[in-house]
């Protein structure tokens, strides 16, 4: 797919959903048009042909009031071909690999410890149709093989890639645990192993967190099918 884009344009631009003003933008907008219907917002529907593989992708719509879907359409800038090229070199080699070889940059970054003391909490939303949760986990676990509880892992149930940052809800549903993993970190930031109390209880079955408040279990079942649908076709 990246070469065939490649031969056709060295950018994709969202904002082509608005001004399409060449034979091959305006040949992407149309099939962008074809085959995404899920909502009306024409740099919506790019954002998810451009990022992924859902309907939408980045973000559930029952999320978003409408002010922020069409506040939407002025921040989306272009992305180079060579960004989805390197990123199937990472997903390729199963991690994080150095762009062109550059020789300032580790040919593995698993290769070896991390080379900072900075704490991570990482945050996978479920379902992504961009990010998938597992490649958080997974580099939760790299972190955690050399620092055993410094590091947190967090699922977000229900929320897709972007929204639990533009979500209308995402104040009273996710605010809360950042706010409390930034002063976790304030609090550790001099000691490497943190207190057990502190560390995230992860259920290896669901990796589930307890910080979260519920969020409507229905808003669940409809993201899931459309990531679904989507890697099906």
């Amino acid at each position: 797919m990246q070469s065939a884009l490649r031969g056709l344009c060295r950018r994709l631009r969202p904002h082509r959903g608005l001004d399409a003003p060449t034979p091959v933008a305006k040949a992407l907008d149309g099939f962008v048009k074809l085959t995404h219907h899920e909502c009306d917002n024409p740099v919506c529907k790019w954002s998810s042909f451009t990022y992924g593989t859902g309907f939408p992708t980045l973000w559930a719509h029952e999320h978003l009031n409408e002010e922020t879907h069409e506040w939407l359409k002025d921040e989306f800038a272009s992305v180079p071909i060579t960004f989805f090229e390197q990123m199937s070199r990472c997903i390729e080699a199963g991690h994080l690999v150095s762009v062109e070889g550059r020789p300032e940059l580790p040919a593995s970054f698993v290769a070896e410890e991390p080379k900072t003391d900075a704490r991570f909490a990482f945050l996978a939303s479920e379902p992504n149709c961009c990010f998938l949760p597992l490649g958080q986990k997974r580099t939760f676990d790299f972190f955690a093989s050399w620092r055993p509880g410094y590091d947190a892992f967090h699922v977000l149930p229900n929320y897709g890639h972007l929204d639990p940052f533009l979500g209308k809800h995402a104040a009273e549903d996710i605010y809360p645990l950042i706010t409390a993993e930034l002063d976790r970190g304030r609090r550790s930031a001099r000691v490497l192993r943190v207190p057990g109390h502190l560390s995230t209880a992860i259920d290896a079955g669901r990796l589930r967190s307890s910080c979260l408040t519920p969020v409507d279990p229905t808003r669940r079942s409809r993201r899931e099918g459309s990531c679904a649908r989507a890697r099906q076709r």
